[in-house]
């Protein structure tokens, strides 16, 4: 009977230890990580390394679309600077016709004055002065 108790009580110290070898390995077996897991480990890094990849030919897009925008903006520029040259060029041709206009009609004027108006008016007063004054 004594041997039968000695054998429970090494099959109790068993238990024991099993129970905390089972502790042990359940603790580890947490940190493990299972074969699924691993799977959505590396799909979700594939899905990281084809975002890393869209950010990084979105920004190759947004600069040479950048670059782009540039260039168009420089050639406007410069179509609006030759036609600002080109309608200041003729604003002074306007400017000399209109200038040369003005200078005839001052020539007119002045021939309509020493012309017709001044021997017109010598010709009044000197009615004038004979008709009152002389007679």
């Amino acid at each position: 009977m004594e041997e039968l108790n000695k054998r429970v009580e090494l099959l109790e110290k068993d238990t024991h230890k099993i129970s905390v070898d089972l502790a042990t390995l359940t603790e580890r077996s947490k940190n493990f990580a299972t074969t699924a897991s691993v799977d959505a480990l590396v799909a979700r890094c594939d899905s990281f390394v084809t975002k890393a990849e869209f950010n990084g030919k979105l920004h190759d897009f947004e600069v040479r679309l950048n670059d782009r925008l540039d260039r168009m903006d420089n050639r406007m520029n410069e179509r609006f600077a030759k036609m600002d040259d080109r309608h200041m060029a003729m604003i002074s041709r306007l400017d000399s016709r209109i200038n040369a206009t003005e200078s005839r009609i001052n020539a007119v004027d002045s021939k309509i004055f020493w012309g017709i108006f001044l021997p017109g008016m010598t010709a009044a007063i000197g009615w004038f002065i004979r008709t009152a004054v002389m007679t």
